[in-house]
């Protein structure tokens, strides 16, 4: 089927068996793509001493084109209807929104303590004030709590039933303050969907239910040997995505989206190739029936800066990322509204 976006998120909210409040899951989520297309757009990462604004506005240059959607990184406390938030929606980019469970200091808060916070704490008025700013914004946000959380990096957060449970809270906080222009991307790496089911890392056991999640998000990257002491292959994205796709056939009426995705350069041309076939990709069957959104990662890997995932490594790369960008199959942003 082919999802249509909705004005207005319109989701009911329903008391469930824990006392928590939860989505009703029976309406389409406000950024859902229409039926020509799907949304695509980018993490610029700024440069040393560039803002979140300039950052965007340079990849936009290189792509001859305004972003449909622009990705972005927060972490509890902060607000999304900062002037760089206003400023992207205002020129009709969609934003969408990830935020961990830490605080700008730096102070992580294990997932446990989100599930207990109490409306007398500091904590859930920071929650509460995130999802009031979100509202003030007034228009469709794309929004995930702490994406990758399965990764091993996140394991001092705690346990995959302590990030359902606090992933559930933080809906029901948001629901709770009235938002409705908010829909959830569950967000998990690419990897979680392929490990064996008996892993701690297997998507499933990270999932806070259809009720709870509007999207299903899987970030993929292609890293051809990039990090050293691993020995990835060259894939084509559809290679990656494989056993997202097959979790995804396990809740059909869940758009997907891919909130990052990447590839690192291999021999001439073949950057430019493997972003080529991405964007035929998403124009076929079932890609084109399931996909809502994709975000390109525009920066290069924090831990193995040889992982060059910068969409202008090349000069074929550059090419072929204009392509899709100015696409019009990939700027339906009229349906979005």
């Amino acid at each position: 089927m082919k999802w249509r976006r909705v004005g207005s998120f319109g989701v009911g909210i329903a008391l469930a068996v824990s006392g928590t409040i939860g989505f009703a899951g029976t309406a389409k989520p406000a950024g859902a793509s229409g039926p020509d297309g799907v949304l695509f757009g980018a993490y610029p990462s700024p440069k040393p001493g560039e803002t979140k604004r300039a950052a965007v506005e340079r990849l936009e240059g290189e792509l001859g084109t305004t972003l449909s959607l622009v990705r972005d990184y927060a972490f509890i406390g902060e607000r999304f209807d900062s002037s760089f938030d206003k400023w992207a929606v205002a020129g009709g980019r969609r934003l969408l929104i990830s935020f961990k469970s830490r605080r700008p200091t730096g102070e992580n808060i294990p997932w446990k303590r989100v599930v207990a916070a109490q409306p007398s704490w500091k904590l859930y008025h920071e929650i509460s004030d995130m999802a009031d700013s979100v509202k003030a914004l007034g228009v469709p946000v794309l929004m995930a709590f702490h994406h990758e959380p399965e990764a091993d990096k996140n394991k001092i957060f705690g346990s995959s039933d302590d990030f359902i449970a606090a992933w559930r809270k933080v809906v029901s906080i948001f629901n709770e303050r009235g938002v409705t222009n908010v829909s959830w991307v569950w967000t998990m790496t690419s990897w979680s969907f392929d490990v064996a089911p008996t892993d701690r890392r297997a998507a499933d056991k990270w999932y806070p239910g259809d009720d709870y999640v509007d999207y299903l998000g899987a970030d993929a990257y292609n890293w051809n040997k990039c990090r050293p002491s691993m020995k990835e292959p060259w894939q084509p994205l559809a290679t990656t995505i494989a056993g997202f796709m097959k979790f995804g056939d396990q809740h059909p009426n869940k758009p997907l989206v891919l909130p990052e995705f990447g590839s690192a350069e291999g021999g001439p041309g073949a950057k430019g190739a493997w972003l080529d076939e991405a964007r035929a990709l998403f124009k076929t069957a079932p890609y084109a029936d399931r996909f809502a959104a994709v975000s390109y990662f525009h920066n290069d890997d924090e831990m193995t800066p040889a992982c060059n995932w910068w969409l202008d490594s090349s000069t074929a790369a550059l090419k072929s990322a204009q392509g899709l960008a100015q696409d019009a199959y990939f700027r339906n942003t009229a349906a979005a509204s």
